[in-house]
């Protein structure tokens, strides 16, 4: 990677993580191999303009998608409200306070 100033830099484990993507994104689509992609905390790392992103060019191609947010990266209202419309299904998992185990 390189910096604006066209010198070599190491990159942030943001800019990582999109090349990541990238890669897992481009091996599907050249192999034609369909398997699912799966992402944990997506927005990690990420700036709010990125990460939406990445979530509108997921969740409009043709490829299945496992997104595993945390609720600071994507609250399931607004997830649903952005992205509803190309999602099987919608989970959210709660602690349970009273629980002691």
């Amino acid at each position: 990677m390189k910096n604006n100033k066209n010198k070599p830099n190491q990159g942030s484990p943001g800019q990582w993580g999109l090349v990541a993507y990238s890669i897992l994104d481009a091996l599907t689509t050249c192999s034609g191999i369909e398997f699912p992609l799966v992402i944990d905390t997506p927005g990690r790392s990420i700036d709010n303009e990125h990460f939406r992103k990445i979530f509108e060019y997921l969740l409009e191609s043709d490829k299945q998608v496992f997104v595993f947010p945390e609720g600071s990266e994507l609250l399931p209202d607004v997830g649903d409200k952005l992205f509803g419309h190309r999602c099987a299904a919608t989970y959210q998992l709660v602690q349970n306070k009273d629980d002691a185990g």
